[in-house]
C-alpha cells in the first residue's frame, strides 16, 4: 500500500560510437566513443488512485479465492458421500441385474419347452428373449453406472481406490 508513495530510482548507462569525418564505414574508418550514465528518480505522488485500485482488486480476488476454496472444502465430504452411495447403488442393482438374467434364461427355457410341447407360441418365446436381452442391458448399464462413481469418487478423495486388486482378493 505504501509502494505508490515511494520514489523508484534507475541507473542507467549506454555507449555510443560515433564517426562525423566521413562516411565511410569501411576498415579505415575511426569511430569515437561517447559514453552516457546517469540515475532516473521516479516519483509518482499523483497516480489518479490507480495503485490503490490495484490494492483493492488484488484483495477483492484474494477474498473471492479463498471463499471458493471454502466452499470446495465444504462440499468435498458432501460429494465423496454421494459418490460412495452412488457406487453402493450401482453394485446392488448389478446384483440384482444377475438374478434378473437368471430368470430370464429360465424363462426362455420354459417358454420353448411349452412351444415344443404346443401350449405356447413362439411369440411368447421371442419376449422372454426380449425381457433376458433388456434384463443384459440393465446390467451393463449398471456396471457403467457403478464404473462412473468410483472414477468420481476418487476424483473426490484424490486417490486411487484400486477397486479391482480387493475384489481380486
Amino acid at each position: 500500500s505504501v509502494s505508490a508513495w515511494s520514489p523508484k530510482i534507475y541507473l542507467f548507462g549506454q555507449k555510443e560510437w560515433y564517426n562525423f569525418e566521413n562516411s565511410n564505414i569501411g576498415g579505415n574508418s575511426k569511430f569515437k566513443d561517447a559514453y552516457t550514465i546517469g540515475f532516473i528518480l521516479n516519483w509518482n505522488l499523483f497516480d489518479g488512485g490507480a495503485s490503490n485500485a490495484e490494492r483493492i482488486i488484488a484483495l477483492e480476488e484474494l477474498n473471492k479465492t479463498q471463499e471458493e476454496l471454502r466452499s470446495l472444502d465444504q462440499s468435498i465430504s458432501t460429494d465423496i458421500e454421494f459418490w460412495k452411495r452412488r457406487f453402493i447403488h450401482g453394485i446392488a442393482v448389478y446384483q440384482s441385474g444377475l438374478s434378473g438374467i437368471k430368470k430370464s434364461e429360465e424363462t426362455i427355457r420354459l417358454a420353448k419347452s411349452a412351444v415344443r410341447a404346443g401350449t405356447r407360441t413362439n411369440t411368447e418365446v421371442l419376449d422372454a428373449e426380449h425381457d433376458y436381452n433388456i434384463a443384459n442391458a440393465k446390467v451393463v448399464h449398471a456396471q457403467v453406472d457403478a464404473v462412473e462413481s468410483i472414477s468420481n469418487l476418487e476424483l473426490a478423495l484424490g486417490k486411487s481406490l484400486n477397486i479391482l486388486a480387493t475384489e481380486e482378493n
